[in-house]
């Protein structure tokens, strides 16, 4: 077999393969688009303490509502909790559960304020209104707005703790279709560039991370495979040539 026969027939197994692999990489996202159904994700994206006080100083007074903060042991620190509606539907006002409130509340502190920060609809930064609850100073409440697929908004919320102990933040309210009432707000972590997303590991990163690295690792695939199927033909061209290069005439038996 010549090596233009070989490469061919190696290029049709390997368009193939591809194929194969193409397909069973879009049943996910075929899935996704026709079958998966309303979805909201919260990700705590900053965390930072208004003051340090883990070394107080003496001469130094910090009073919030009449008392200080020093010499009762606590802390105020700003959390910033971003929501995006990352399902494939729009989330209308009648999906919510109208006997539960729609927000987050957080254990093991006091909300002293709550705002809305940043928004890409400007439908939810006249509408969504964050606010601390009256009856109780743990509960911050959202308007039960339309949510938009893609749409997102992030609020940030000052919290008053004691200094040993951390807050902890929950998303709660019911929305049609989406099973759980009361999520943990996942802590902070600092977003590492695409290039390290990239390279970190498999199905580590976003979506458009992972969708860049199964194209990186399907041309790098193909690079070595085209170099193999070079390889394996020039062996077998001079293996053929060996074979059929004129055998020395044989010297006649005495």
């Amino acid at each position: 077999m010549s090596v233009s026969q070989t490469l061919k027939k190696g290029a049709r197994v390997m368009w193939q393969v591809l194929a194969i692999i193409i397909g069973l990489a879009g049943v996910p996202g075929v899935y996704y688009q026709f079958f998966s159904g309303p979805s909201i994700t919260s990700q705590m994206t900053s965390e930072v303490n208004v003051l340090d006080v883990h070394r107080p100083v003496a001469s130094l007074q910090v009073l919030f509502q009449g008392s200080d903060i020093q010499q009762t042991g606590m802390n105020l620190r700003i959390y910033r909790v971003t929501y995006t509606n990352n399902g494939t539907t729009d989330i209308n006002q009648g999906e919510f559960d109208q006997n539960t409130d729609w927000g987050i509340r957080v254990e093991n502190g006091s909300i002293v304020e709550a705002r809305l920060v940043n928004t890409d609809s400007n439908y939810l930064k006249s509408e969504l209104n964050p606010q601390v609850s009256t009856t109780t100073t743990n509960l911050v409440r959202f308007n039960k707005v339309v949510f938009d697929k893609g749409a997102s908004f992030t609020v940030e919320l000052v919290i008053l703790h004691d200094k040993n102990v951390s807050p902890e933040l929950y998303g709660v309210g019911k929305i049609a279709g989406i099973k759980e009432t009361r999520v943990e707000i996942s802590p902070y972590q600092q977003q590492e560039s695409f290039w390290a997303a990239l390279i970190s590991g498999s199905f580590h990163g976003s979506l458009y991370v992972n969708i860049v690295r199964f194209a990186v690792y399907a041309l790098i695939s193909i690079i070595l495979f085209i170099v193999f199927i070079l390889f394996y033909a020039k062996l077998n061209e001079r293996k053929t040539r060996a074979t059929q290069a004129p055998q020395p005439p044989q010297q006649p038996k005495t």
